[in-house]
Formats: structure tokens, sequence, C-alpha cells
């Protein structure tokens, strides 16, 4: 069985994820499953652009947080880019 992707966080995933929750303990909180799938297979959300995939995170919320994320097969590594609440930012995602 191959093993599974490393998540890194690019630094303005991190800022936008604190100033939607208030706190990085929050936030680590909320996206800690998202990694554990992303890690898993990073292939779980969908493609918004080129190399750049969209998962969506229900969590009590009105509407979905969209995760922007690309991956690298070849070093087995997922980034977590950018982070909305809206469904209406996907593309600005």
């Amino acid at each position: 069985m191959e093993a599974g992707y490393q998540v890194v966080r690019e630094t303005e995933f991190d800022e936008l994820l604190t100033e939607l929750t208030g706190s990085i303990l929050r936030g680590d909180e909320l996206i800690s499953d998202v990694e554990g799938i992303l890690a898993r297979d990073p292939h779980g959300g969908y493609p918004i652009a080129e190399n750049v995939w969209c998962f969506e995170k229900r969590d009590g919320g009105s509407d979905p947080l969209l995760i922007a994320y690309t991956f690298n097969e070849a070093r087995r590594e997922v980034y977590l880019l950018r982070i909305r609440r809206s469904p209406d930012d996907v593309a600005a995602l």
C-alpha cells in the first residue's frame, strides 16, 4: 500500500483560515479532517482550474467552506492554497 500525501498549508491559507475562524486553534480543529481526507486521496475534491482543485467542507454554516488546493503526485504532497466561505467565491479561489 502506498503512503499518503503530506499536506502543506500555504501562508495565505493559514491567514484566511484564522480570519474565518477567529483563532488558529479553531482553524486547526475545523480543517484537520479535510487534511486527513486529502492526505489519503487528493482527488477527493473537484477541479476548478488547471492544476487547482476545490474541496467543500460543511461545518454547520449556511454556506460550505471552499478549500482550493493543488497536489504533486510525484512528491506526494498536497498544498492548501486558499479558503473561502461562499459558493459564489469558487471563481475567486
